[in-house]
């Protein structure tokens, strides 16, 4: 019985020091100067406002928001979010040849079931993105890829992505028309004919960022695993891009237009999630969007992505 008790002891000794050990390191890890804030990093405030604007912001002209507009087109609700497992995410950038892409251009499109590919089932003519890697000069390498309702990314021809978006320009764009002033600058593609957000081009680094680094500081400092990336159709609000403190003001505005936001999830009870949103009381530096970087002032940003129009791809 004395041994046993003695045992016990000692096994209560052994666990003290550990947890102890645990705190202090989880200790000087927050002593050290923390990372700066990822580059595709916007505060929860003001990407709350941007979701909420897309659903139910009164738009251009006070009229009603793109998710009303949108729904009432398709005769059933538009989609809103695209659930992508992190691991899916990661194998898909670790699979691009870094050496030739240093971008991805994220093009808006819709499925359709006339331009051929897999659409998926209950899902002809609702919202979806095509991933394009780009290289240096921001041109598409003519690979292209979908991410299905059900977080799996799926190459598809470049004749299903170019019916895809065709359908989104065609269809979607005559009721979006509606949301925002087709006589601004920046809202004209090639200078001439109005229209909402087609693609948006990011730096293939702050992916990476935003991806791997950033998650593997979560780990390590707060134990927080991100097992997803949710992609939220949202949209800039009459306010338009915000100003970044100690960054030049951006050239254009982008008021009303259509963007897309990255949120990263944890899973919880019953295969479920839950958004996780970056702490904003560590003292992270922010850092100045994609245009505001290496004399790229020439370039428009919408919180890291450069949006067409203004700025598209080459013909």
């Amino acid at each position: 019985m004395k041994k046993n008790y003695l045992l016990l002891i000692k096994s209560i000794f052994v666990l003290l020091i550990l947890l102890s050990f645990g705190a202090l390191k989880q200790a000087i890890a927050q002593t050290k100067t923390p990372p700066k804030l990822p580059h595709m990093w916007v505060s929860q405030a003001h990407g709350g406002k941007r979701k909420n604007h897309f659903e139910k912001g009164k738009t251009h002209n006070n009229k009603e928001s793109k998710f009303t507009y949108l729904s009432r087109h398709l005769g059933s609700k538009e989609t809103q979010s695209i659930l992508c497992p992190k691991k899916n995410m990661d194998l898909f950038f670790n699979s691009l040849d870094s050496n030739k892409v240093k971008f991805i251009r994220i093009y808006i499109a819709a499925y359709n079931e006339d331009s051929g590919g897999m659409v998926p089932a209950n899902m002809n003519k609702h919202l979806t993105i095509v991933l394009a890697p780009a290289d240096k000069d921001t041109i598409d390498v003519d690979d292209y890829y979908n991410i299905s309702p059900d977080g799996l990314i799926v190459k598809i021809d470049k004749e299903v992505m170019q019916g895809w978006v065709n359908y989104y320009v065609d269809e979607k764009m005559k009721v979006l028309l509606q949301t925002f002033n087709g006589n601004e600058e920046e809202n004209r593609f090639q200078g001439k004919t109005p229209s909402d957000t087609r693609s948006i081009l990011y730096r293939m680094e702050d992916f990476l960022e935003f991806l791997m680094a950033e998650s593997k500081y979560q780990k390590t400092t707060h134990g927080i695993d991100m097992t997803g990336i949710r992609i939220d159709f949202a949209s800039h609000t009459e306010e338009g891009i915000p100003d970044v403190a100690g960054c030049p003001s951006p050239k254009y505005k982008y008021k009303n237009r259509l963007i897309l936001q990255f949120e990263y999830t944890q899973k919880v009870e019953n295969d479920n999630y839950k958004v996780f949103y970056i702490r904003e009381n560590e003292g992270r530096e922010k850092q100045c969007p994609f245009n505001f970087r290496k004399n790229q002032a020439d370039l428009v940003t919408a919180d890291n992505g450069q949006i067409c129009p203004a700025n598209c791809p080459k013909p």
